[in-house]
């Protein structure tokens, strides 16, 4: 769900808005406020919002609101709508980090909210990228500030997972609890008193058997994570009700903590304005699996030299690749995932001449002009992206620099989706505007509405056509199917009198998704109105260089190109060609044209690890 907040003072807005976008995408939630006095009402009110709007009018003027909205501290994605596209308004936008702009001007309604509906989505999705890596820094950094507890303070260990499992999840109130085995009990050690105090965990040493604790064990006894996004009205079986003195709860996230093997406990967590989510999950997994291992770590501490070797310990079991350089900058400790960057050992103090590397490299050469900022270089190992924060130790006497290096491969992949994902609603919006332009210009007149009137409802039924069987596409769903069938599928969609159909792609698999048929369609529909006196149609392959390469032809005429600029053998249709290329790109393959005068091909491409034979 998108929740989208609108300041603006146009009427047309205000009456519309809400309407248009809900329409566009019955994901977005919208609320239009007059000025910025409403908008902060609104977020006290606890509505939320994930993106601002702000349109621009000749009395409602973007940097008014804007200067109004910064003295604030809100931190939204801001969209900056407008009829003016002055250099003076865009320098304005650009200074105050505006993250997209729509130009309005001349524009029908339904035309532009649709695009706003676009923009709204995409903004918020990168936002909420950028969100969940500042989210991982600060488990990290958590998770640090955990290795240098007093590992003989277990309960001051447990109240501080707790604060910070509150924080990250934006929770308002937790506990934490520990299975007693031999007596069958769950023992609270830690438990928030109130709502408004969240950061104050008061200890509260409470019992209760297992077999009555009701929904408070219930990830104990499943060993899994139990989401509740209504506490009063969920009907979970084995909510029997909550301990005395609780506050009032509204959601809830429960998360059961495994150590080698067992469940030792369940951390609770609730109140969070949104539906808790499986990030919510892993980070208070990740928190308290850490606190958990200090305890046990204390129990077995004759197993290490000192408290440095309990810190090292948790320092190497990290994902993150770790580094302490000297303030000369001429020794080095790593844990074990910086070192395999940097090709070198992990065993005490290093000196930095036995590192090597681009890493270490450029590690050096910052801190001689050291600036306390994450860094936007980005470096790849092993097909792995890694970012580099460096940080200059000024507190405690402690001199030297720390460097942290973080695998962001999948926040990168993220964020070439989405990019991706714009360009591709760019390029269909320019597709489906041209072939509509084209129905306009085609009963221009009436006497051509006349002329034209099949051709223009041809073309609408296309573009009709073409979104339908876009928006039902899904990408992240693949298996295993058999390419014969799966073409046959396709083929047998359209219905083409007196077409020999004939294929040859047997016993061959594919990985894809449940929509790959539909190229096949696609290709016979196109090949079949665009062909003159095609009889038969063809889908056989042949492997080149461990490529597989499917070839689909015909025996027809193709004519030369009409009405579309384009010279050659073949009118290639732009809605199919651009739907079969994107089906093609979403699972990973490629597909080629060869233009011919008879016996068109489509050649689809599909790498060694996504086909198998026999």
């Amino acid at each position: 769900m998108y929740y989208a907040a609108i300041i603006s003072d146009n009427s047309v807005t205000k009456n519309i808005a809400s309407k248009f976008l809900s329409h566009f995408n019955p994901d977005i939630k919208s609320a239009v406020v007059t000025t910025g006095d409403e908008f902060i009402k609104l977020l006290e009110n606890n509505e939320l919002v994930d993106v601002l709007i702000i349109e621009h009018t000749p009395t409602s003027r973007f940097d008014d609101i804007i200067a109004f909205i910064s003295r604030s501290n809100i931190d939204l994605p801001l969209i900056l709508m407008s009829k003016e596209c002055s250099p003076r308004l865009m320098s304005q936008a650009i200074n105050e980090h505006v993250n997209n702009y729509l130009c309005i001007d001349e524009r029908d309604p339904s035309d532009y909210y649709q695009e706003l509906s676009n923009l709204i989505v995409f903004t918020v999705e990168r936002f909420r990228v950028q969100s969940q890596h500042i989210l991982e820094t600060k488990r990290f950094a958590a998770l640090v500030e955990l290795a240098k507890k007093d590992q003989y303070d277990f309960q001051g260990i447990i109240n501080y997972a707790l604060e910070k499992a509150m924080e990250l999840t934006s929770s308002k109130i937790g506990y934490v609890a520990m299975v007693n085995e031999p007596e069958n009990q769950l023992t609270m050690l830690a438990w928030s008193q109130s709502a408004h105090d969240m950061c104050r965990v008061d200890n509260k040493q409470m019992d209760f058997k297992l077999n009555e604790a009701g929904l408070w064990a219930a990830p104990v006894r499943t060993g899994k994570a139990v989401y509740i996004d209504d506490y009063e009205t969920t009907h979970h079986p084995m909510k029997h009700g909550a301990p005395t003195g609780h506050v009032e709860l509204k959601r809830l996230l429960m998360v059961p903590i495994h150590l080698n093997g067992s469940i030792i406990g369940t951390v609770g967590v609730g109140n969070k304005m949104r539906e808790y989510n499986s990030v919510d999950e892993y980070n208070v997994q990740q928190l308290f699996q850490e606190a958990f291992e200090i305890e046990q770590s204390t129990i077995i501490k004759n197993r290490y030299e000192s408290d440095l070797a309990i810190f090292r310990h948790i320092f190497n079991s990290g994902p993150f690749g770790l580094m302490y350089l000297s303030k000369d900058g001429t020794k080095a400790s790593l844990n074990s995932v910086a070192a395999s960057l940097m090709n070198a050992q992990t065993d005490g103090n290093l000196d930095v001449s036995q590192l090597s590397g681009e890493i270490i490299q450029y590690v050096l050469a910052r801190v001689k002009n050291y600036r306390d900022m994450d860094d936007d270089r980005i470096f790849t190992v092993d097909e792995c992206k890694w970012s580099i924060a460096i940080h200059k130790f000024n507190d405690e006497g402690l001199q030297g620099y720390s460097i942290v290096l973080t695998d962001v491969t999948k926040i990168l992949e993220y964020k070439v989706k989405v990019d991706s994902g714009e360009a591709i609603i760019r390029m269909m919006q320019c597709l489906i505007g041209n072939e509509l332009r084209s129905v306009l210009t085609l009963i221009s007149s009436p006497e051509k509405a006349e002329e034209n009137r099949d051709i223009a409802i041809g073309k609408i039924e296309d573009v009709s056509r073409f979104l339908e069987t876009f928006n039902g596409i899904d990408f992240n769903s693949k298996e295993w199917f058999d390419l014969s069938a799966t073409v046959k599928e396709g083929f047998s969609l359209y219905n083409h009198e007196g077409l020999q159909e004939n294929i040859r792609l047997d016993n061959i698999q594919i990985f894809a998704n449940g929509s790959f048929y539909k190229i096949f369609y696609e290709f016979k529909r196109l090949v079949c109105i665009r062909c003159v006196d095609i009889t038969v149609i063809e889908a056989r392959y042949k492997i080149e260089s461990g490529v597989l390469k499917i070839l689909l032809s015909d025996d027809g005429l193709h004519p030369m190109s009409y009405g579309n600029n384009m010279s050659g053998p073949i009118y290639c249709d732009p809605l199919p060609t651009v739907l079969i290329k994107q089906l093609c790109n979403g699972n990973g393959m490629g597909v080629n044209w060869i233009p011919r005068n008879h016996g068109f091909i489509a050649e689809i491409q599909i790498p060694p690890d996504m086909y198998r034979i026999g």
